[in-house]
């Protein structure tokens, strides 16, 4: 299963269907046409999910990670994102230790 990235005017600012919600302030102001750029400059527009259709965690923490180094996250966003993203969320609350699994677990796979 391959990514697909769209870019696409809502009439929200925030989905009310996410299982767990980062706020990051950008460090430096950022576009959504910037972002794109970023993403595509460096090849995270081309991302394959693992063969159960998961890596969407990882494939975040990878640009958390990659705004943080060209400065667009502060440190302290990103370490929160990262917290966030080691663990798996239902409905802003942490799912049972025994359902937890790590990122490391779930890495797709960035290709091109």
């Amino acid at each position: 299963m391959d990514l697909t990235l769209s870019c696409s005017h809502k009439n929200y600012r925030f989905t009310k269907q996410a299982a767990k919600v980062v706020h990051l302030t950008p460090g430096t102001p950022i576009t959504v046409g910037r972002f794109m750029e970023i993403l595509k400059q460096n090849k995270y527009d081309k991302y394959r999910f693992t063969t159960n259709g998961t890596g969407c965690r990882y494939w975040t923490h990878r640009v958390v990670e990659l705004l943080r180094g060209l400065g667009v996250v502060d440190d302290t966003g990103a370490k929160e994102a990262a917290t966030a993203l080691n663990t798996v969320w239902r409905t802003e609350q942490p799912v049972e230790a025994g359902n937890q699994t790590s990122l490391k677990d779930h890495q797709g796979t960035f290709v091109g």
